[in-house]
């Protein structure tokens, strides 16, 4: 399982890919990206600590030629307690109600506290 470490109270942008079973730029166009970090793969959706889309000011940003940004920001984990979490996370396109693919195996996500909680 991959493992993404990012530090409490920072801003991280994510960057993504995705390609066709072909090969070419995955065609973005009319779909839903979904990011989710759970405490536990069993927790509810609603209960993710993050969750970004690719809704407007969603916090996913999708490009022409398959890639795209994920954008964490200072809000989404500075209010997490000051030692190391681990969280279960995916990323998930929905093509149409019934057409969903998960682009990415599950990694675990892993914030770290840092040292200066205030901004400058």
């Amino acid at each position: 399982m991959a493992q993404l470490t990012i530090r409490r109270g920072d801003t991280h942008t994510i960057t993504i890919a995705a390609l066709t079973a072909a090969g070419a730029a995955y065609p973005w166009a009319g779909t839903t990206v979904r990011f989710t970090a759970k405490r536990s793969i069993t927790d509810s959706d609603d209960d993710a600590v993050i969750t970004k889309t690719s809704a407007a000011d969603g916090g996913i940003t999708l490009g022409a030629d398959g890639a795209g940004t994920i954008s964490i920001l200072p809000a989404d984990t500075e209010d997490l307690s000051a030692r190391v979490h681990r969280f279960v996370c995916d990323l998930q396109v929905a093509v149409n109600a019934t057409t969903v693919y998960t682009l990415t195996s599950r990694y675990d996500l892993v914030v770290e506290p840092d040292v200066t909680v205030t901004a400058p």
